[in-house]
């Protein structure tokens, strides 16, 4: 590629602080209408836009290079920028210029004429963007950041409902080897027990219901006497009260 009239844009970050073409130093001619056309497509949209590129352009060269212009733009500013360089109203058109874009994304092939993949340093593949789409495997590395979202965000659900149903079977394994586990643990925590503490928690339960059970009983049986015998009956009373006590602390001990 041989020309005498070539522009560069480095894709810097750099700011475009004026919109008078007397700001920019270095070029010759002040074409103030190539400027406004430069203006349209960089600030028209709301973007104070890259220097590098606003020189580029203003200075109307043959050849244009373009080193990863878009890379630190989003994507709706990105695609207002393209389409007003490379549409079919575009500037590049108006201008006739030939552009050379370097890129790490296959967003805009579409748009080239002849499209140059590399790899491994070395020519992967090249064409049309007919022909390179068609054999995808040499570029299945590239993929607009559009679309590197959407995937990820399939990819991250896809992980998080394997997650939660790995979860539950674990759980639901757990939970089966509980239920046969615990005969078991019970078991093992019985053959700590003498016989007598046994014989002894069964008898002070029985004991305990009799005997918190009874005096219901007794106080109706004295009440159907018409309240004879009163010290009798609150004597009975007081001792099925206190051998009730005594079992349920027995129960407890």
């Amino acid at each position: 590629m041989k020309s005498p009239s070539i522009a560069y844009d480095d894709g810097e970050a750099t700011t475009l602080m004026s919109t008078d073409a007397d700001s920019l130093d270095g070029i010759a001619e002040m074409v103030h209408e190539t400027w406004a056309q430069v203006i349209e497509v960089l600030i028209g949209i709301g973007l104070l836009a890259s220097e590098a590129l606003a020189r580029a352009l203003f200075a109307r060269r043959d050849i244009l290079l373009l080193d990863d212009t878009f890379s630190g733009l989003d994507g709706e500013t990105e695609q207002a920028i393209f389409d007003n360089l490379f549409g079919v109203t575009g500037i590049i058109r108006r201008l006739r210029t030939t552009v050379v874009l370097v890129s790490n994304s296959s967003q805009y092939f579409q748009a080239a004429d002849h499209i140059v993949v590399l790899g491994d340093h070395r020519i992967i593949d090249q064409g049309n963007w007919q022909n390179i789409k068609i054999k995808a495997a040499s570029i299945a590395k590239f993929s607009s950041s559009h679309h590197t979202k959407v995937n990820n965000a399939v990819l991250s659900a896809k992980f998080d409902e394997l997650s939660a149903q790995l979860r539950a079977k674990d759980e639901t394994e757990i939970d089966l080897a509980r239920q046969t586990g615990d005969p078991a643990l019970y078991g093992y925590y019985l053959s700590f027990i003498d016989f007598e503490n046994i014989f002894l928690l069964i008898t002070s339960t029985v004991l305990y219901a009799f005997f918190i059970t009874i005096p219901q009983y007794w106080v109706r049986l004295w009440t159907e006497l018409g309240g004879r015998s009163t010290a009798f009956y609150v004597s009975g009373f007081l001792i099925l009260s206190t051998l009730s006590w005594i079992s349920t602390s027995a129960q407890m001990w």
